[in-house]
C-alpha cells in the first residue's frame, strides 16, 4: 500500500509542477513580449495565438481525455498503446487537414502575412498534436514535463 501512495504522490507532484510551469511562463512572457514587440506587434501575436489555439482545440477534440484513460487502463500492452497512439494521431491529422488548407487559402485573400500564417500553423500543430496525453496515461509525467 505504501508503494502505491508513493507513486500517486510522485505523480501528483509532477502534475502540479507541470501545471505551475504552465501558469508561470505567461507571467514572465507577456510583459517581455509586450515591451519588445510594441502594441501593434503584440496585438498581431495575440490574434495569431488565439486563432491557433482555437484550431488546436478543434484538432484535440477531447482525444486527450479518452486516450489517457485507454492508455492508463492498458499501459502494460505496448501493442495496444501503439495502436491507440497512431489512431489518434491520424484522426487529429484528418481534423487538422481542412484547417490547414483553409488557413493557407485565407492567407492569399486576407491581410495575413506569410510569417503570421506559418507561426500560427506551427503553434496549432504544437498544441493540437501534443503527446502529453500518452505520457499521462503511462504515468510517466517527467516526459510530459520535458515536452
Amino acid at each position: 500500500m505504501s508503494g502505491q501512495r508513493t507513486i500517486v504522490r510522485n505523480s501528483l507532484i509532477k502534475a502540479y509542477f507541470l501545471q505551475g510551469l504552465l501558469y508561470l511562463i505567461p507571467l514572465i512572457e507577456v510583459p517581455l513580449l509586450a515591451r519588445i514587440l510594441g502594441g501593434d506587434g503584440y496585438g498581431e501575436l495575440v490574434v495569431v495565438q488565439s486563432a491557433a489555439l482555437l484550431a488546436s482545440m478543434l484538432v484535440e477534440y477531447g482525444f486527450s481525455l479518452r486516450a489517457t484513460r485507454l492508455i492508463s487502463i492498458n499501459r502494460g500492452d505496448l501493442n495496444y498503446c501503439g495502436k491507440v497512439f497512431w489512431r489518434i494521431f491520424f484522426a487529429k491529422l484528418l481534423l487538422a487537414s481542412p484547417i490547414i488548407i483553409a488557413t493557407v487559402a485565407a492567407s492569399f485573400v486576407g491581410e495575413w502575412s506569410g510569417h503570421q500564417v506559418v507561426y500560427g500553423l506551427i503553434y496549432m500543430v504544437a498544441f493540437g498534436f501534443s503527446c502529453a496525453w500518452y505520457y499521462q496515461g503511462q504515468e510517466r509525467l517527467e516526459f510530459a514535463t520535458l515536452i
